[in-house]
């Protein structure tokens, strides 16, 4: 999938449409959100990904209970909180980075993004709405360190068709300007994920030392087949 190909033609779809439609109301709002996604759970070991970021939403009503739109979304930042799954029961996290001989870095990134979706409204004061979408973008897993003198590194890149839903209102703040609150749910899946490069023999860990290097441990990839991102957003919008 041309990512940027699709990303050009949503834009350019975003700029244009309002021109070619006959709509009841035009929304254009500007958003800030943040976004939360366990990566992988089990027990107390978590690995977590999160985001704010910056999304351009257009939706044209075009019925009083329905409408159309779409959203640019840009990560201003991203964090997060990981566990690398390894062969000893208290795992490594980003406080045992600092073993001999190691500088490791280990995260998760995201690429802008672009939604497609459909609302329905309910209610006319505070427009309560549920909007069902298609989101595409990619996610990519980092990972760096040397270790006697190497380097390796692993950026596995993840193209998303993502499914998801909020639920929101948009109460007005006077005749044309409103709010968008909603909260949202996003489905993630990771194919073909684990690490490809891995210094141990086989392609999916790596061994380094734990502490000395007669002390061995091996480390693997978190990412399992399925997430789920959690977000709220808040934003300000004008009515046309």
């Amino acid at each position: 999938m041309n990512h940027r190909a699709n990303l050009l033609i949503a834009l350019i779809a975003l700029f244009f449409l309002p021109t070619s439609l006959h709509a009841q109301f035009t929304y254009v709002d500007v958003t800030l959100g943040n976004s939360f996604m366990n990566v992988y759970k089990s027990g107390s070991k978590k690995s977590k990904y999160d985001q704010t970021n910056l999304q351009i939403n257009g939706l044209w009503r075009f019925r009083r209970n329905f409408g159309v739109g779409i959203t640019a979304s840009v990560p201003i930042r991203e964090g997060g909180r990981y566990y690398l799954l390894t062969n000893q029961s208290s795992g490594l996290t980003k406080h045992s980075y600092d073993l001999k001989g190691l500088d490791l870095k280990y995260y998760f990134s995201e690429s802008m993004k672009i939604a497609f979706n459909g609302r329905i409204y309910f209610g006319v004061k505070n427009n309560y709405y549920v909007d069902g979408r298609i989101s595409m973008f990619s996610t990519t897993e980092n990972l760096s360190f040397i270790m006697g003198g190497k380097t390796y590194t692993e950026n596995n890149k993840f193209n998303q068709l993502a499914p998801g839903f909020s639920v929101g209102l948009n109460p007005h703040i006077g005749e044309n300007m409103y709010f968008n609150l909603n909260l949202a749910w996003d489905f993630y899946k990771y194919k073909n994920h684990g690490f490809k490069n891995g210094n141990s023999g086989i392609p999916e860990a790596y061994i380094l030392p734990n502490g000395s290097f007669s002390e061995l441990m091996a480390f693997k990839s978190p990412v399992s087949d399925k997430a789920l991102s959690f977000s709220f957003n808040i934003g300000l919008g004008y009515r046309f």
